[in-house]
């Protein structure tokens, strides 16, 4: 992440660098659930965007994957979580 505000990430891919918005919606996990307000810039993340507005994030983790994981998820690489 290159940059991190109250409301918004700005993310470098290979592709590009883009300012993503981040709503009450969106799940952020830093080693668990998170507020933007605990991510820094220099975080490695993986993301996605919302299926409806490619500029909202809809998942966004950074830190130690296996603790962003729904409670009770036994390693499954695919859920239906809400977050």
């Amino acid at each position: 992440m290159t940059a991190v505000g109250p409301n918004s990430v700005t993310i470098n891919t290979s592709t590009a660098t883009t300012t993503y918005a981040v709503v009450t919606n969106s799940d952020v996990d830093k080693n668990g659930e998170a507020a933007v307000s605990k991510l820094a810039v220099g975080d490695a993340v993986t993301f996605s965007v919302d299926p409806s507005n490619a500029k909202q994030i809809d998942k966004l983790h950074a830190g130690d994957e296996a603790k962003n994981m729904p409670h009770g998820s036994a390693g499954n690489s695919t859920s239906s979580s809400q977050g």
